[in-house]
C-alpha cells in the first residue's frame, strides 16, 4: 500500500496530527505518550512519571536482541504486520472462541503506546495497524526499536529501559547483566504485575526461557552483554 494512501487513511479515520507526529519522531523523542497519559488519568494525576530516553548505542546489544527474540522474532523481516502470526493467532482464537493470543509486532506495540487507548476493540486494532504501516515507511527499523525501548512501560510510572534499570536494579541500562536483561524482557507483557527485582516463579521461568533463546541464537557469549 503506498505511503500516501496510509497517511490519508490515518488523517481520515484517526487524527490529522498523527502522520506529522510520526515524521517528527525521526529527529526527537516524544515528550509524553498516550499510555503515560492513560496511567496519569487512572492515578488521578498522583503518579510520578519516570521517563529518560537514551540512544540505542547506550542499550546493550544483548538486551536489543532479547527483546526482538521474545517479542517479535520477525521484526527485521516484516513491514509492520506479521501476517503469519496474525493467521496463527486467528486460528487459535477461533478454536477457543475468545481472544487468547495476540499477534502484535514491536511496531504495533509502539503505535499503541504512543497514540492509542489500551483497549482490545477491532477499531483500535485497525488503527494500530495503519499507524504501524506508516511508521515502517517513515522510520528505520533501528529507530523504531530505539523508540520502543524508551517508551514501553516497566513498572508503576516507569517508562523506558534506563528508568527501568534504575528502578529495578539500581544501575543504568548499559550496566545490566544477562540475568537482569532476561528478567526485564520477561516482564514486558505485564510490567505492573511482574517485578523483575523480586521475580515470581513464573517470571524466573520465563527469563530462563529467554536466556535459552539467546544461547540458541548465539547471542549469549562471554562479553555479549557489553559493547
Amino acid at each position: 500500500m503506498p505511503v500516501w494512501v496510509i497517511r490519508h487513511l490515518i488523517v481520515l479515520f484517526i487524527s490529522p496530527q498523527i502522520p506529522w507526529q510520526i515524521d517528527a519522531l525521526r529527529h526527537r523523542f516524544p515528550t509524553r505518550t498516550a499510555l503515560m497519559a492513560q496511567r496519569l488519568r487512572e492515578a488521578g494525576g498522583a503518579l510520578e512519571i519516570q521517563y529518560d530516553p537514551v540512544r540505542l548505542s547506550q542499550v546493550p546489544r544483548l538486551l536489543q536482541r532479547a527483546v526482538v527474540l521474545a517479542e517479535d522474532s520477525a521484526f527485521f523481516q516484516h513491514g509492520g504486520l506479521d501476517l503469519r502470526q496474525i493467521r496463527e493467532a486467528m486460528l487459535v482464537n477461533i478454536a477457543h472462541g475468545r481472544i487468547v493470543r495476540g499477534a502484535s509486532t514491536l511496531t504495533q506495540q509502539l503505535a499503541k503506546n504512543l497514540f492509542l487507548r489500551p483497549d482490545r476493540s477491532v477499531r483500535r486494532k485497525l488503527q494500530e495497524a495503519l499507524i504501524a504501516l506508516y511508521m515502517e515507511r517513515r522510520l528505520s527499523k533501528k529507530r523504531i526499536l530505539e523508540l520502543y525501548l524508551n517508551v514501553i512501560e516497566w513498572g508503576p510510572g516507569v517508562f523506558g529501559i534506563d528508568p527501568a534499570a534504575r528502578w529495578h536494579f539500581r544501575c543504568t541500562a548499559r550496566e545490566l547483566d544477562a540475568e537482569e536483561i532476561a528478567l526485564l524482557v520477561a516482564a514486558i507483557p505485564s510490567p505492573r504485575r511482574w517485578t523483575p527485582r523480586n521475580p515470581s516463579p513464573w517470571l524466573t521461568a520465563r527469563s530462563n526461557q529467554i536466556l535459552g533463546m539467546l544461547e540458541k541464537d548465539g547471542s549469549l557469549e562471554p562479553g555479549s552483554v557489553g559493547w
